[in-house]
């Protein structure tokens, strides 16, 4: 059911992260391993929940990554995330 509501497949490898996006999180890190997880397994999706946060910011390049690649949302605005799949 939740999958659904998320429009992803019973069977999709879903990848999820749940918390701030922040630099000591490894939000770098976890960008560079989803890239290298899509080209084995390209129906891969990530589902990010979280907001970022100002006291420890990640790089312009990773925010703008996660926001070129996912929808991502803070926690108490979004009741439901929908990840982007490929």
């Amino acid at each position: 059911m939740h999958r659904e509501r998320l429009g992803l497949k019973e069977t999709q490898p879903v990848i999820g992260f749940v918390g701030r996006f922040t630099r000591d999180k490894g939000m770098a890190e976890l960008m560079g391993a989803f890239r290298q997880v899509q080209q084995q397994v390209p129906e891969a999706a990530l589902l990010l929940i979280g907001d970022y946060e100002a006291g420890d910011p990640v790089a312009a390049e990773v925010r703008d990554l996660i926001e070129q690649t996912l929808e991502s949302c803070g926690p108490a605005s979004c009741p439901t995330c929908t990840p982007i799949t490929p």
